[in-house]
């Protein structure tokens, strides 16, 4: 558990840094004004942003929810399983690195999820400025 953990907590900082960095010119690119005349500046914006920061961002955080929910999946059958073995004397068997786990796991389906929308509003735009 500790070697998952560990690798669980070193991708979440990675995507965790770039989402940081990569976040404002996102959100800059989603929301482009639509001109009536001369949108390839914007659509080259729109365009490199969606390809170079926000897809591959939304790739690696669903990949990377993907391989670790098997385990949350295991963590979660197995301490009800316990709760249902042991009723309230379950709090005593509480683990604090498999809570832990847990919580970086929901962070990334959040972080997947807010990449979702992202990049559904950013294709969006795209194409709104791809058309003539």
């Amino acid at each position: 558990m500790s070697d998952e953990i560990a690798v669980a907590s070193l991708l979440m900082a990675i995507i965790a840094i770039l989402y940081g960095a990569w976040y404002p010119e996102i959100v800059k690119a989603v929301n482009l004004d639509i001109p009536k005349h001369d949108k390839a500046i914007n659509f080259g914006l729109a365009k490199n942003t969606l390809r170079g920061k926000c897809l591959p961002l939304l790739a690696l955080s669903v990949l990377t929810a993907a391989v670790f929910t098997p385990s949350l999946i295991s963590i979660i059958s197995d301490s009800l399983s316990i709760i249902r073995i042991y009723g309230t004397d379950s709090l005593f068997k509480y683990s604090a690195v498999k809570t832990a786990f847990c919580l970086v796991i929901a962070s990334y389906f959040l972080i997947s999820l807010q990449m979702i929308y992202l990049t559904i509003s950013l294709f969006k735009k795209y194409k709104k400025l791809n058309q003539n």
